[in-house]
């Protein structure tokens, strides 16, 4: 499941899952809304908070129909 899905059919708020993945609430937007991609780390926390909702395949799924927001971050390696 997308991150944005996950938080449009939660009862919680973004700023709970957020505060419990240890990161800001702006970022959670970014991530959701694909501006931002997240660490592995971080991808397991989201996975962990999601209860195995948000998982590495969503993301790579995301990566790859929207390689865009990664192309920036790759050239900054």
């Amino acid at each position: 499941m997308d991150l944005l899905d996950y938080l449009r059919e939660s009862p919680r708020p973004a700023a709970d899952l957020a505060r419990q993945v240890g990161i800001a609430r702006s970022h959670i937007y970014h991530l959701s809304h694909g501006r931002r991609h997240p660490s592995a780390g971080l991808i397991d926390r989201i996975t962990e908070a999601t209860g195995g909702m948000v998982t590495h395949q969503d993301w790579a799924l995301r990566r790859m129909l929207n390689p865009r927001p990664w192309a920036n971050e790759a050239s900054r390696d």
